[in-house]
């Protein structure tokens, strides 16, 4: 009888240690999960915040584009079709990826006029 009662202390202690154990996780992993989409949120409104800024505010300037593509991707999304291509530019003497409507081919020479924003940042006009 003794033995038991002794036993079953001891059981307690244990669940109440392995539940402590277990809310230490839980809130580690909790706190790790927030900080994870709290960093995916900031990071997202900042990224769109300097895109903007860069396409509407300040001086924007025309900057030609020559070169030969080097790499195409082609992207089904809901409005269709959406091609990615690389173009090694002269000019800049860089890779140059751009979303298009119209896909090309490999190896193809290609001059394009895009944008150049108040930052800095090349991007096509729709």
């Amino acid at each position: 009888m003794i033995l038991g009662i002794i036993i079953s202390e001891k059981a307690l202690h244990i669940k109440e240690s392995i539940n402590k154990i277990w809310r230490v996780i839980i809130q580690f992993l909790m706190t790790l999960l927030l900080s994870i989409i709290s960093f995916a949120v900031i990071f997202g409104l900042l990224q769109g915040g300097i895109l903007m800024t860069n396409r509407l505010i300040g001086q924007q300037t025309d900057y030609e584009i020559k070169g030969i593509v080097i790499d195409t991707s082609k992207i089904i999304s809901r409005g269709g079709y959406h091609y990615y291509i690389t173009i090694d530019d002269k000019i800049l003497g860089r890779p140059i990826e751009f979303r298009v409507k119209k896909g090309y081919n490999r190896g193809e020479n290609l001059t394009m006029t895009v944008k150049k924003g108040s930052l800095g940042l090349l991007y096509l006009k729709d």
